[in-house]
């Protein structure tokens, strides 16, 4: 009977060894199940503190673009409300009095016999003015006012050059107006 305990005491001694083995890997594998939950969590947390960063980071660029096109829209908006005011000035000074002085003044100050004058085709007032002092225009594409040629000089006396001048100065006013 001896052998009948030894093989029962080895068999004991085996079962109870591959119970502590199965406890040590079930706690082993559980705390690697723990690892891997507390680690997917930690990702899981980086990704959504990740995804919102990003949402917001998307949310301003996108109200920041919608800025910008409202502000482009506004300045653009602006430039046409400036460009109609200057454009309707211009209407209004060449049906008044002062284009009047302007016509004479612009060509007492510069014509010289023999000059070729040139005007804006339906310059009314150019043209009357001319055909008194019986001078016949050549016609060119300007606002108003005159262009002054002869075989040496080229005098650009027209309103244009005299706008294009002016032109920035009267945005700025105008615009600091609308601001206002």
């Amino acid at each position: 009977m001896h052998a009948e305990d030894l093989l029962s005491e080895i068999k004991r001694e085996a079962d109870e060894k591959i119970y502590q083995i199965q406890h040590q890997n079930t706690e082993k594998l559980n705390l690697i199940k723990l690892d891997l939950a507390t680690s997917m969590a930690k990702e899981e947390q980086k990704i959504k503190e990740e995804s919102e960063t990003d949402i917001l980071t998307t949310e301003k660029q996108m109200l920041g673009r919608a800025r910008l096109k409202q502000k482009l829209k506004i300045m653009e908006r602006r430039k046409e409300l400036i460009d109609k005011l200057i454009d309707d000035s211009i209407i209004k000074f060449i049906t008044s009095k002062s284009y009047d002085s302007f016509l004479e003044k612009t060509f007492n100050d510069n014509y010289k016999k023999g000059m070729t004058v040139s005007i804006k085709k339906g310059d009314k007032k150019a043209e009357d003015m001319l055909t008194k002092k019986k001078i016949k225009p050549t016609h060119t594409d300007i606002i108003g006012g005159f262009i002054f040629t002869d075989k040496k000089v080229h005098i650009n006396k027209s309103f244009d050059l005299h706008l294009e001048k002016k032109r920035e100065n009267l945005e700025k006013r105008i615009a600091e107006m609308l601001n206002n």
